[in-house]
């Protein structure tokens, strides 16, 4: 996954690779950012119940990647989150 920022002027900066915090050898899809800068996403490369797994990380930091875990995921493919912080 990448990320890009939105400049004052309207344009869109260069994108950005999240790292190895977040990105794996695996697959990190459907990637989801709510008004709290958390970012959702599916991946088959970190660790998780089976198959792709929904976690979540800060976007200030993309210090930790944490697995949502029962019942959000499941032992199936689990492919993406979006929220409302309402």
């Amino acid at each position: 996954l990448y990320k890009v920022t939105k400049g004052a002027d309207g344009q869109w900066g260069t994108p950005v690779n999240m790292g190895k915090s977040v990105n794996t050898e695996g697959n990190e899809m459907f990637p989801f950012a709510d008004t709290d800068n958390k970012l959702y996403f599916a991946s088959n490369g970190h660790a998780g119940l089976g198959g792709l797994d929904i976690f979540q990380t800060d976007l200030n930091t993309l210090a930790t990647v944490e697995n949502l875990g029962f019942p959000i995921n499941s032992r199936k493919d689990d492919f993406g989150m979006i929220t409302d912080s309402t």
